[in-house]
């Protein structure tokens, strides 16, 4: 079977994915997997089917993420690979039922996070050269030398691709 545009596509948002999640794990956030609607077999079951429930698993965010030093907070969190950095309201579907979510963009250059409410609700995008790093992101602390590993990481995964 011969490799196709959509199997990329596929790795690169997996690969996001999995640096971010073990990123935030490094800085020792509790990061839970929570986006099912990526699996087969929810995908083959929720296709083309209309609904409110279907919508939100469709739309579901990546993963939940356990706020340090305060095990009560939660905050969803949708992880997207773009190669240009770019990303804005027009790319967040105008009935995204999860209005606490942060959104990490990952591009070869750079992670960046905005939260929900800035993205959609302030028309703050992501504009691929002026990043907003997830140091500068109110609802993560990480360690900027631990932001440019996995950076760095993106860098070198995403060359050539």
């Amino acid at each position: 079977m011969p490799r196709t545009n959509a199997d990329l596509d596929f790795l690169k948002g997996r690969l996001a994915e999995n640096l971010v999640k073990l990123m935030l794990r490094r800085a020792e956030y509790t990061v839970i997997d929570l986006g099912v609607a990526r699996t087969d077999e929810v995908a083959q079951v929720i296709k083309d089917k209309r609904g409110k429930t279907i919508k939100e698993v469709r739309f579901m965010p990546d993963f939940i993420v356990q706020e340090k030093n305060n095990g009560h907070n939660f905050n969803y969190l949708e992880v997207k690979y773009r190669a240009n950095g770019r990303y804005t309201r027009k790319d967040v579907d105008i009935n995204y039922p999860y209005k606490n979510t942060y959104f990490i963009i990952v591009s070869p250059n750079c992670i960046q996070c905005l939260h929900y409410t800035k993205l959609v609700g302030e028309n703050i995008e992501f504009s691929g050269t002026e990043p907003k790093l997830l140091n500068d992101c109110d609802g993560f602390t990480i360690a900027p030398e631990i932001i440019d590993e996995f950076t760095r990481y993106a860098t070198q995964f995403y060359t050539g691709v």
